[in-house]
């Protein structure tokens, strides 16, 4: 079974959603009589409010979709944040669809799970509520139509207006993004991973909240897998009761995880070493003359800088070894700086995808082990990495290289900090520059600016709107008392962020157990058995599963068909949804074809670049010899006793479900009047209306967007000038479709090249989330994303396959 992979399927948008009306309309009069279940009512209530809100949906998707593609860095490249809402509202609509043509299916079945198919739609109409009632704040509140710009204008003297969005945004329920659609936009791999994660994190918390052990977790645990609405309002009250050392805690995760032995990537060399500083260093300028790089205020008391080198091979001054087997030096010098949002993470939990690119590329790497926030903020990060490059390039030899060619690459946090080197570099009119930047999901502007895909920071479990605000403010402006009180605490009308009451909020805080439970995790051995199992299970799916020539086991047939989900990829033309070849629901291409609204909108591409959704009537999704287990085909009797067990078994968790669930009524309700409120006003009406519904109450999250950040091109190189941009290395941008930093990426890819910088390539990946390269080891669509870094790093510095 295989989509072949230089084909696309791509399905008219409008039709799918004739498609779900239709559907929901057969729903209704399936399910629109007296019954005993309690859910009958329940989904009968769903089915209309789809039915009802379908033109709503689309209208508003439409109007993304219209003004979408004059937002993309070019024609070849499509992509930016309308266009990853698009596809997740793209995303919910097929999954709908998928749900309600297999519960007209099995409705006549004996054991017919009512509950799931209810709660399963309520889900994703609250997906929809958050994404109209979101994009109306965005759209309605800065004027997209003037300009090309993702970002409100970054020249006016106040960005208070802009703040309002962020605040009305906030107020919309978004706990349905940490429920059964948990991490819907991703890869199935990554939506498996942070199922896990989230499932952990609240039945961890709760254990520690209760001073129990265990035992309780592992019950807790059952409590969230069973029921996803528990585990997302837990996961809700977790992030609002984050603080900044939460933040560190949570994405020091890697930290705790060691790496299987087995999976064979052995280094010739991977260890930890230092530069000493114990004097001031000199570069040469474009001038001939000398410029000194001084010593970093951080390393005053240590007098080193520490990084880690790794290379696969044995070569002169970087091993150890001794021989005829040594390597000469190499011509190439990755210098790499890690992601974490300047707050956490080393370069140990990114060996993972390090280790792979060192043996790819055949070249030495060095990762900087730079002092982390809020600690060390600005600018100590950007003196310890020049230091370390004025180091390099004054002594090559000690790190395997000829001192030919280096190129910078960070990932995240990291490719910010090696932009802001690359700034400091010029502005300091250094001869030897880097030969190339390799920015990967990288942030341009720390300032809290709306933008479309900022938006899905509310939905992304990685980098939530609070999360980004304490790691903003933390780098920014140091360790300052509001960023350790939680995010939704009511603050005094006159508390500023030097109030003295702000210690009472801190004292309270640290008196509970939410604020330890991560620092306890480092001597945790259940913490790090637990990891390191989920890394190892997770790594032992055979990769042929997620391959495009998969071959599915009965018992993959079998598990739970409801369960697939259709991704999605940015296509070329807008007005269409273009399905994911990699990681597709077999059985709804299969409906798909049987439908007759098929026969005109199904389109096959044969080529991204040949002239996109060309009908081509004689090819059909039969010749991908699609088979799905909603196929009626022979079975054996002990394939069909398995079958009608594992369904009886999930009838059962349904019922268990039922009686876990504290909040009875669906979930994200309270949205479902401002959504109605919204049917009849325009985004700007809608916008207004909404802003002043906002409850003027003072809380920490709202002090964080008061604070004015530094309009600094070294901390936000959104800011620097044409001068300095023209003088810019080759530069290649790697992004992610559904990154709440892609408009980032975006918008300083096309001001570098508009200043007449070297904007070599913007390459932008599908179905991956921020940070992927940290899970290359569980997700085998991770690790692809991490072989299309390396093709571009491997281009930069002019090494041949």
């Amino acid at each position: 079974m295989a989509i072949l992979e230089d084909q696309k399927v791509s399905v008219n948008r409008e039709s799918v959603f004739k498609l779900m009306k239709e559907l929901c309309n057969k729903t209704i009069k399936e399910f629109d009589v007296q019954n005993q279940s309690p859910y009958n009512g329940r989904l009968v209530d769903v089915c209309q409010e789809l039915f009802e809100s379908s033109s709503l949906i689309l209208s508003s998707l439409l109007q993304i979709v219209e003004i979408a593609p004059k937002f993309d860095y070019d024609e070849s490249t499509p992509g930016n944040g309308f266009r990853s809402i698009v596809s997740i509202y793209d995303t919910a609509i097929l999954h709908v669809i998928s749900v309600l043509r297999t519960c007209l299916e099995h409705s006549k079945n004996l054991i017919f799970r009512m509950s799931y198919f209810t709660k399963e739609l309520e889900n994703y109409m609250a997906v929809f509520r958050f994404l109209i009632l979101s994009t109306q704040q965005l759209v309605g509140s800065i004027d997209y139509n003037s300009g090309n710009c993702l970002f409100p204008s970054i020249d006016v003297e106040d960005y208070t207006s802009y703040i309002s969005v962020f605040k009305t945004v906030k107020g919309f329920d978004a706990s349905c993004f940490y429920s059964r659609p948990l991490g819907l936009q991703f890869c199935p791999s990554v939506a498996k991973m942070f199922k896990i994660i989230c499932t952990f994190f609240a039945s961890y918390n709760l254990a520690c909240e209760k001073n129990n052990g265990t035992f309780d977790m592992i019950v807790n645990s059952a409590k969230y897998m069973i029921s996803p609405e528990e585990r997302a309002l837990k996961i809700i009250e977790i992030i609002r009761e984050a603080d900044i050392e939460f933040c560190k805690g949570f994405w020091n995760l890697p930290e705790y995880a060691t790496i299987p032995k087995w999976l064979g990537i052995v280094m010739a060399v991977c260890e930890m070493r230092s530069i000493e500083t114990h004097c001031n260093l000199t570069l040469e300028t474009k001038e001939c003359k000398k410029v000194d790089i001084p010593i970093p205020s951080t390393t005053k008391e240590s007098h080193t800088i520490k990084y880690r080198i790794i290379s696969s091979l044995h070569r002169l001054n970087i091993s150890k070894k001794n021989g005829s087997k040594i390597n000469p030096l190499s011509p190439h010098l990755i210098l790499h700086c890690h992601g974490g949002g300047y707050l956490a993470t080393s370069s140990k939990s990114h060996e993972c995808y390090l280790r792979s690119w060192a043996k790819q590329s055949s070249c030495p790497i060095v990762s900087i082990d730079y002092s982390l926030a809020p600690k060390n903020p600005y600018p100590n990060a950007i003196e310890e990495v020049l230091y370390a490059y004025a180091y390099i390039i004054n002594n090559p030899h000690e790190f395997g290289w000829t001192g030919e060619k280096i190129v910078f690459v960070g990932d995240s946090a990291g490719g910010n900090l090696v932009t802001s080197v690359t700034m400091r570099l010029i502005n300091l009119n250094v001869k030897r520059m880097p030969d190339a930047l390799v920015p990967i999901y990288t942030p341009f502007i720390f300032q809290y600016l709306p933008s479309p895909s900022r938006l899905l920071s509310f939905m992304d479990p990685l980098l939530h709107v609070g999360m980004l605000l304490r790691c903003l403010t933390a780098y920014t402006m140091g360790d300052i008392p509001i960023n350790k009180v939680p995010l939704l605490s009511k603050l005094d009308e006159n508390l500023g962020t030097e109030g003295n009451n702000v210690g009472d909020y801190i004292e309270e805080f640290k008196n509970s157990q939410l604020m330890d439970y991560f620092n306890s995790l480092n001597h945790s051995k259940t913490f790090k058995s637990f990891l390191d199992s989920t890394l190892n299970s997770s790594f032992s799916v055979d990769s042929a599963v997620f391959s495009n020539n998969m071959s599915i086991s009965e018992n993959d047939i079998e598990e739970d068909v409801l369960n697939q989900t259709q991704n999605v990829e940015i296509g070329s033309n807008p007005n269409y949804i273009m399905l994911s070849s990699e990681n597709f629901d077999t059985s709804l291409i299969q409906y798909f074809e049987e439908n007759l609204l098929l026969r005109n909108d199904y389109d096959a591409l044969m080529n991204d670049d040949d002239e996109v959704f060309e009908e081509i009537s004689e090819v059909k999704v039969k010749q991908f010899e699609l088979k799905t287990p909603i196929q009626e085909k022979k079975r054996s009797l002990s394939s069909s006793i398995v079958r009608t067990a594992s369904l009886a078994a999930c009838y059962a968790i349904d019922n268990f479900n039922d009686w876990f669930d504290s909040a009875k009524k669906p979930i994200g309700h309270e949205d479902k009047e401002k959504l109605r409120n919204s049917l009849s006003m325009t985004p700007q009406e809608a916008a207004l209306d909404k802003q002043n519904d906002i409850i003027q109450e003072k809380t920490a999250i709202d002090e964080l967007l008061r604070i004015k950040i530094p309009r600094n091109p070294e901390i936000s190189p959104m800011y620097a000038k044409k001068e300095h941009l023209v003088k810019f290395p080759p530069t290649y941008f790697i992004g992610c479709h559904l990154d709440p930093l892609l408009d980032d990426t975006i918008s300083f890819a096309k001001k570098l090249k508009e200043c007449g910088g070297k904007v070599k390539e913007v390459k932008l990946l599908n179905n991956l989330c921020h940070g992927f390269l940290n899970f290359t080891y569980v997700s085998p669509e991770c690790r692809k994303g991490s072989d299309e870094c390396l093709k571009i790093i491997k281009e930069a510095l002019g090494i041949k396959d």
